[in-house]
């Protein structure tokens, strides 16, 4: 899986961007594959993004799990990114 794999890179090249954009995809690719936790997964890399004030991401990020917020009919959730 490619976000495994950027996760690796992440890690062996002490790439900080890379290691929470790998655990947002996983969590995406987890919830497109049924397993519903993907969601929590893809906020908590979301969080990871915004907290090392990595900005570029956060749009498609948070228009992502605004979908799949919107999807579980959490709402409230998706409209809350950005946040800031």
């Amino acid at each position: 899986m490619h976000a495994e794999a950027l996760l690796v890179l992440g890690r062996e090249h002490g790439i900080a961007l890379l290691p929470p954009m790998a655990k947002f995809f996983l969590g995406w690719t987890r919830w497109h594959s049924g397993d519903w936790d993907g969601e929590r997964e893809m906020g908590q890399g979301l969080e990871l993004v915004h907290k090392n004030s990595q900005r570029y991401p956060l749009p498609l990020f948070g228009t992502l799990l605004a979908e799949v917020d919107a999807e579980l009919g959490w709402i409230e959730a998706g409209l809350a990114w950005p946040s800031s």
